[in-house]
């Protein structure tokens, strides 16, 4: 029986191209192969000029393997084989069925061609190539043009080092952008810089909540803690910053700093306290109850020995009479318009000359009467006979605000000639 190969002496030469027409660097090359060879009949006799059948295949093995690619060109359809003169033919593989860029990875793949029966190696009709002789053996190994072992690298980098838009790339030397960079991400950490890899962390740009974070933010205390944060409106926004931290409140135009809470930065966000001394300003006499029989007086006393206060303004609440009787003094005191928050560390100085006959309580309330301790605070000395500076303690249920009205009201009790002396009042806000 006639069959139809590849001669041995022109196989070995078979010559494989892939080429692209000079374009730019952001366009992509031909994914087509040129193949030559030469047919001749078992006699070595080259075939005649014509069109004829022909399959072509890429294994990963030399023989058995698996099927990488396949493309059959047959006469009926337009993309038969033309032989020219001498038996010479020239394809581009790929015309007919694409070539698939990534079996090229794999450095071992194997070249194989078929011809029909030759009663059939020029038929015209559909399907009538009958392919039964099987492929020409041995299969070819793809090798590689002069100038390709170039692509396996671009100016000698390999492509494993380079950086893809479409992965997540880890650069292990400096880099330098010096015509600038976009960041355009909706992310909590679209942008993230660190110390290394999984270590404190410098500055993060939270482009989901407009926020700009230098330093370790996620922590709540620590001396590296810094935030920053644009567009918001109260500090609930913001999150939560150690010593050091602060954000800028667009509402107040203000910048807030963050120590123990959130306090205004100007004047650097310090504590101030502020004393109020008897007679109080903004402070009145007011009989409260039924039993206000007594006297109420103001003085001030010398000479006390230190931890009392050397010196104190007072006003004293006393009675003669065997029932308790009581008096009280009420001080509406302004908050300061710098006022940031954090009102606390109330105190005052008091002094009693009989602890069950003399006491006294203490009870704040803010702009709308909301009270400031779920009860009166007892201000009585613990000794008799002795200033004592009282810590009435931080204050709940009531909201203090800057340019606000405090009330304070000290309710005075006393029976059988003991005396009640209330002194200064302090407290302290953050700026």
């Amino acid at each position: 029986m006639l069959a139809f190969f590849l001669l041995p002496a022109i196989t070995a030469v078979v010559a494989f191209f892939a080429f692209s027409a000079p374009v730019s660097a952001a366009q992509t090359i031909p994914y087509k192969m040129n193949f030559q060879g030469k047919l001749a009949d078992a006699s070595g006799v080259p075939l005649a000029n014509g069109t004829y059948n022909m399959k072509f295949r890429i294994y990963d093995a030399t023989t058995s393997g698996t099927l990488q690619w396949s493309e059959q060109r047959a006469v009926s359809a337009g993309t038969g084989v033309t032989i020219t003169t001498g038996g010479l033919f020239s394809v581009q593989l790929g015309d007919v069925s694409s070539l698939p860029v990534g079996i090229f990875t794999n450095q071992n793949l194997y070249f194989e061609v078929e011809l029909p029966t030759p009663a059939t190696a020029t038929c015209s009709t559909a399907s009538c190539e009958a392919y039964t002789e099987g492929a020409m053996t041995p299969r070819n190994k793809l090798g590689s043009s002069a100038y390709a072992f170039n692509s396996d690298t671009l100016d000698g980098v390999d492509g494993s080092q380079f950086a893809r838009n479409d992965t997540t790339n880890t650069f292990s030397a400096l880099q330098t952008l010096t015509g600038g960079a976009t960041v355009q991400a909706t992310s909590t950490s679209a942008l993230s810089v660190q110390k290394a890899a999984g270590s404190d962390v410098l500055l993060t740009a939270d482009t989901t909540n407009n926020v700009i974070k230098i330093g370790n933010s996620t922590a709540v205390s620590g001396s590296d803690t810094t935030v920053i944060v644009l567009d918001s409106a109260t500090s609930a926004t913001v999150p939560t910053g150690g010593p050091g931290a602060m954000y800028f409140d667009s509402t107040n135009n203000k910048f807030m700093c963050y120590t123990t809470s959130w306090v205004s930065c100007s004047g650097g966000g310090m504590t101030k306290t502020v004393t109020l001394a008897p007679e109080y300003p903004g402070g009145i006499l007011h009989a409260s109850g039924s039993n206000n029989s007594g006297t109420m007086t103001s003085d001030m006393a010398n000479g006390l020995t230190s931890g009392q206060g050397y010196k104190h303004n007072f006003y004293q609440w006393t009675t003669g009479n065997a029932t308790a009787q009581s008096y009280d003094v009420v001080v509406n005191t302004g908050i300061p318009t710098e006022y940031a928050g954090s009102f606390g560390g109330l105190k005052i100085w008091t002094y009693s000359s009989n602890t069950t006959n003399a006491t006294g309580t203490i009870q704040l309330q803010d702009n709308t009467g909301a009270t400031c301790y779920a009860s009166p605070v007892a201000i009585t000395p613990s000794a008799t006979t002795t200033w004592q500076q009282i810590t009435v303690g931080a204050i709940s249920g009531c909201t203090i605000n800057a340019s606000g009205i405090v009330t304070i009201t000290i309710h005075m009790v006393a029976a059988s000639n003991a005396i009640f002396e209330v002194g200064e009042i302090s407290y302290t806000y953050m700026n």
